[in-house]
């Protein structure tokens, strides 16, 4: 949460964004598309913590998720898995995956991965020159579409932090090419609209721990 992130200093590029309000079920693969999400006019819920409207640019790919860290090394060599990180196919045909956000090989070379499920189900990850992850079970490991944000876009983001001292709090996030920049906004808790960075939030009802809402135009 990105609450939880301001509590902790935390700052950097968020690369891949997985987190927040769900993608439609089928979603167009390998074709580059800006989402923003809720849609116009549909009726939303958020809970303190959740992102109400958020805009990025990529691509869904399809990928693999880790659910689990490992390193593994061998003669200067380093095969890198990390969780919650997807690892994708360039284009749909290709056997391999690609690391997308982090360097996987040695001398800041980046290789493929193959992901080899075995007769019982279990599966192992492995890098270059037989560089592999010990069997993992099937459920480590999620296998599906996702969102790979176009390094070179502006992803933007609002989220409810809920209401204190007669006034509805929020945080904006933004991350790019020149990192993440996280800031803190409140409205007064009468307050029937929300404008920011040319978003329009119609506020419908606001509570401690929630807020229904509709947006009527997202972040220009």
């Amino acid at each position: 949460m990105l609450l939880r992130k301001l509590a902790l200093g935390l700052a950097g590029l968020c690369a891949v964004a997985i987190a927040g309000v769900a993608h439609a079920a089928d979603p167009v693969m390998y074709q580059e598309i800006t989402e923003n999400k809720p849609d116009l006019g549909a009726n939303a819920k958020a809970y303190v913590g959740d992102r109400m409207l958020y805009s990025r640019s990529g691509q869904f790919k399809q990928c693999i998720t880790p659910r689990f860290d490992a390193l593994k090394t061998m003669l200067g060599a380093n095969f890198v898995v990390k969780s919650g990180e997807p690892l994708c196919k360039g284009v749909p045909s290709d056997e391999k995956y690609n690391p997308e956000n982090y360097i996987n090989g040695s001398l800041g070379i980046t290789y493929k991965v193959n992901y080899k499920v075995k007769p019982d189900g279990s599966f192992q990850l492995c890098g270059n020159g037989g560089l592999c992850t010990d069997a993992k079970p099937a459920d480590a490991l999620s296998v599906g579409p996702a969102f790979i944000n176009n390094k070179n876009s502006v992803n933007q983001s609002i989220e409810y932090a809920g209401k204190s001292g007669g006034f509805l709090k929020f945080i904006y996030a933004e991350t790019g090419p020149q990192g993440e920049r996280i800031r803190e906004f409140q409205i007064p808790e009468n307050s029937a609209e929300l404008q920011y960075r040319g978003a329009i939030i119609q506020i419908a009802k606001a509570g401690d721990g929630e807020i229904e809402y509709k947006v009527v135009r997202s972040f220009q």
